[in-house]
């Protein structure tokens, strides 16, 4: 499964990045790594569980940040 990254996932992330890269250049590229990290393990699209306020996605929960996904 390919997964393709949205242009405002790509924004959110880039600003977690640059938010914990204030603290620690190390800190951001831990957390962006397990969020990478975590949507390279997406192998089916029933994989996770339901989000329950956009129930048409599925999600995974890395720290603080919900990554929302479907299968198109």
């Amino acid at each position: 499964m390919k997964v393709v990254w949205t242009h405002t996932a790509k924004n959110h992330l880039r600003t977690i990045f640059n938010f914990y890269k204030e603290k620690s250049i190390q800190g951001a590229n831990n957390i962006k790594n397990e969020i990478l990290d975590a949507t390279k393990k997406i192998h089916f699209a029933e994989q996770y569980q339901k989000d329950e306020i956009e129930p048409e996605y599925r999600r995974i929960i890395i720290r603080d940040y919900k990554i929302l996904f479907s299968r198109r």
